[in-house]
């Protein structure tokens, strides 16, 4: 059977290539996948992505959109993991380890991001590949993830692997409730909504508490119940950023300046719901 991928020396990213989790007050370790069927069977990464989100993926961002080689790399490993899950698993966990043993070491943390670029649970994948629960038996690591799979979320609700559901366009209902449950939400603004939030002249919205999420990756760790506002992430073109920005909000997938959900709490909201644009 053909190869469609060769064995690199990491899985691993040290987080101090990402502009965000460089910011981190913990060392931290990052699995970045192609996104979506981004693979060589065409296999879904991202099995809750809606329409919206396929369409302005992060994964074509940052250094993706002019390094031919970063979505190369991503791809790679995602062909790895697809056709030969056992081996792609056995290096991740051995990482892990060594992350774990050096942390040890040090008398400290490393957090550990498995979904860079991805929505896979490869903490269930390992669990039922070896019979290990890498959450348990790596003491020195703290597990977090962005997932819009809210039954994964509240699966691994009070472990050591902390999940922030995110906002789709098309699951509001879900992300009152996990609010409700102590559960942060992460919500894409447009840029002049993040200027007002960083300047506290925006401090909740639909109800819910909002703080930046784009301070660094650990508020997913720090807060609770909270919405992490992130900017959105596209191309680094201004014109065709623009584009982006409005495709979203047409979408429903980025929060504009004018969303009425500013202006009224969740019980209203959820109450003239059959009315009101949930977006």
């Amino acid at each position: 059977m053909k190869k469609h991928y060769t064995i690199k020396k990491y899985l691993l990213s040290d987080g101090l290539n990402n502009a965000k989790t460089k910011k981190n007050h913990l060392k931290t370790k990052i699995l970045y996948l192609s996104a979506s069927t981004q693979n060589y069977k065409g296999r879904d990464l991202c099995p809750y992505a809606t329409d919206a989100c396929r369409l302005l993926c992060l994964v074509k961002t940052g250094h993706a959109e002019h390094k031919k080689s970063v979505g190369e790399s991503r791809i790679n490993r995602s062909n790895f993991f697809i056709q030969d899950r056992v081996l792609f698993l056995t290096k991740l966990l051995k990482e892990l380890s060594n992350a774990n043993k050096l942390a040890k070491k040090n008398n400290s943390k490393i957090a550990i991001r498995l979904n860079g670029t991805s929505d896979v649970d490869f903490v269930q994948h390992i669990r039922s590949s070896f019979g290990i629960d890498i959450l348990t038996e790596f003491e020195n690591l703290t597990f977090y993830d962005y997932t819009k799979s809210f039954q994964r979320v509240k699966k691994y609700m009070g472990s050591n692997y902390r999940l922030t559901l995110s906002y789709s366009g098309e699951n509001f209902k879900d992300i009152i409730e996990a609010i409700n449950m102590g559960i942060n939400v992460s919500v894409v603004f447009e840029p002049a909504v993040i200027d007002k939030i960083n300047s506290g002249d925006i401090d909740t919205w639909a109800g819910m508490r909002i703080v930046s999420g784009d301070e660094n990756d650990l508020e997913m760790i720090l807060q609770d119940s909270k919405i992490l506002a992130l900017k959105f992430k596209g191309s680094r073109t201004k014109l065709k950023y623009q584009q982006q920005v409005q495709q979203g909000i047409e979408a429903g997938f980025v929060i504009p300046e004018t969303s009425e959900f500013f202006n009224h709490t969740t019980k209203y909201i959820l109450n003239q719901s059959h009315h009101l644009k949930l977006n």
